[in-house]
């Protein structure tokens, strides 16, 4: 027999062999990704990165390289300019809507104090209104209607 011949049942037994290594080399690389997804969670953690929301979950979801604090840090700078400052991030704090309120109550008190208003005090008012701002067809139309209305109310 020659080294490259093997009895009929040794092919069915290589068989069940390598089956069984795939199986093994399956299970292996499913603990190893758990471990590793474990492990760069918690250095994000340590970079103050939070990896369930916001840039750090981007940010694990574009990474693909040595789990180290340094190099993800080296990685967020160099893609995306972030700088860790090592806390993990919660919600974002609002600090700028009391400016923006306060911007807006100032605008809101400086048009109160520049504003006039433009509504006319009675009808005499509205006429000469009419008859400063308006064409002559208008002016003459509201002459004639408060003629009108004087007549009628008499």
């Amino acid at each position: 027999m020659s080294e490259f011949e093997a009895p009929e049942n040794g092919v069915k037994h290589m068989r069940e062999t390598i089956d069984r290594k795939d199986e093994s080399i399956k299970k292996l690389e499913a603990e190893l990704a758990s471990y590793k997804d474990k492990e760069i969670d918690n250095v994000f953690g340590k970079l103050g990165l939070s990896t369930d929301k916001g840039f750090g979950k981007a940010l694990k979801q574009v990474y693909d390289g040595p789990i180290d604090e340094e190099s993800i840090s080296q990685f967020a700078k160099d893609e995306y300019g972030f700088e860790a400052k090592g806390q993990v991030q919660e919600e974002p704090q609002p600090e700028a809507a009391p400016v923006v309120q306060d911007d807006a109550r100032s605008r809101v008190a400086a048009l109160d104090a520049n504003s006039t208003s433009d509504v006319p005090t009675d009808v005499l008012d509205q006429l000469s209104e009419i008859i400063a701002k308006g064409n002559p067809k208008d002016s003459i139309a509201a002459k004639l209607t408060l003629m009108e209305n004087e007549k009628n109310s008499q």
